[in-house]
């Protein structure tokens, strides 16, 4: 029996007060058990969206993180490689029809990204026996943001050498060695990148963007997700981020003479069902109550532990485990 089930209210527009952290996390776990849809997770800063990630990460594998700067000079001027990487793996994910907790903060929440109408044509399957002209794969690679050099041992880059084409694909953990006999793609096969030899051939292979192409029309992280329910990690944290982020843009465009704009206003994205898990009563919704307390760390002591649960023996105890390796009896 599922004690957690029962206990936790779930109730569009509402406002859940006195859940620990731990609690929150539970919280979110429950209601995606029971729904078949996407959940998106909104807080406030990365470290905030990072620091639940992992407690979720904790319980189950099918939470993912779709992180972005801070700061709207990533967007402007320059963005870190490495958490655009982290995006493009997410958005291939929640794509392939499976249902995920997907965790973000206001910058990724807001952020233009493909027209997800759109990008499906974005992504270019070879196939062994398929007539291809590599000039043509070029361009597309250069198109999606692949960069060129004499050797592929990183994620991002492609080789050409005479009718052999090496790309290192951001969904993949190794890279790809294309031979081509005239334009027919004559074999298919992964490599090890440190000692450049083969690992094993595959006969199809799916060819994803290394950047998130611009369309004219824009999509949002809610948009890829599909009418998910939101969570609001601390509402209040989440408005003050968003108007710091505002003023932010406005300083930025008045000190360069620019007015592009950047990303979706908040309200652009319009959300069917959203519950806001606050740690304080921002009173704009009905308000859910809960009376819990995070407890000692026993450290191992089950002395401790079985003291506690004797002097605590008129309450329902519930012992949560993270994931564990199986062991033999």
């Amino acid at each position: 029996m599922n004690i957690l089930a029962n206990i936790f209210k779930y109730e569009n527009n509402s406002e859940v007060i006195g859940l620990t952290d731990e609690l929150n996390t539970f919280y979110v776990l429950e209601k995606f058990k029971s729904e078949k849809r996407n959940i998106l997770i909104l807080a406030s800063s990365l470290y905030n969206a990072n620091k639940f990630y992992d407690k979720l990460a904790t319980y189950t594998d099918k939470v993912l993180l779709f992180p972005m700067d801070d700061f709207i000079t990533s967007v402007a001027v320059a963005m870190s490689p490495e958490l655009k990487l982290k995006r493009l793996e997410t958005l291939n994910l929640i794509r392939s029809n499976d249902n995920y907790i997907v965790v973000t903060n206001v910058m990724g929440y807001l952020r233009f990204l493909t027209n997800v109408e759109q990008s499906d044509k974005y992504n270019i399957t070879l196939s062994v026996g398929k007539s291809l002209n590599r000039d043509k794969l070029i361009e597309i690679l250069d198109q999606f943001g692949y960069q060129r050099d004499s050797l592929v041992t990183q994620t991002g880059y492609y080789a050409l050498r005479g009718f052999v084409l090496d790309i290192f694909n951001v969904e993949d953990e190794h890279p790809i060695r294309i031979e081509f006999f005239g334009d027919e793609i004559e074999s298919i096969r992964y490599f090890d990148e440190s000692t450049q030899l083969s690992i094993k051939p595959t006969d199809n292979f799916k060819l994803f963007p290394n950047k998130e192409i611009d369309t004219e029309d824009k999509s949002s992280l809610y948009d890829y997700l599909n009418n998910p329910l939101v969570f609001y990690l601390d509402e209040k944290l989440i408005d003050d981020e968003y108007n710091k982020i505002l003023n932010d843009i406005k300083i930025y465009k008045e000190d360069n003479n620019v007015d592009d704009k950047y990303m979706f206003n908040i309200d652009d994205i319009k959300v069917n069902n959203v519950i806001y898990l606050n740690h304080f009563e921002n009173n704009r919704h009905k308000i859910i109550r809960y009376n819990s307390k995070s407890i000692t760390n026993f450290n191992s002591d089950f002395d401790l532990l079985k003291s506690f649960i004797e002097k605590n023996n008129d309450k329902t105890i519930i012992f949560y485990l993270s994931k564990i390796s199986e062991v033999n009896a």
